[in-house]
């Protein structure tokens, strides 16, 4: 029920994170739910935001969206194209998982 590439991108989820089908079910409604939501109550976008977009994705080194609503809830999303991508982003946030 997703388009093609956002299949493979969470079935890259679904094999890192080893999930269930269960889980793999409920993430993909939870996917759907966020783009429903997101597509309808997002604010409008400022030239603070696009700038705010513009620099985080300089200093990662991937496109970075910032999703916020006028009640301030939001997203941060970086967008990478392999995990090898997705491994340099988590090292420059130097991230280490236990």
């Amino acid at each position: 029920s997703l388009d093609d590439m956002g299949q493979r991108d969470t079935a890259r989820i679904i094999v890192a994170k080893g999930l269930s089908v269960r889980q793999a079910e409920a993430l993909v409604r939870k996917i759907q739910e966020d783009a429903k939501t997101s597509t309808t109550s997002e604010a409008p976008s400022t030239p603070d935001h696009t700038n705010l977009e513009e620099g985080l994705s300089e200093h990662v080194g991937v496109p970075v969206s910032v999703q916020h609503s006028a009640k301030g809830k939001g997203k941060l999303i970086f967008k990478y194209n392999n995990l090898d991508e997705l491994d340099g982003i988590l090292n420059h946030l130097r991230f280490q998982q236990d």
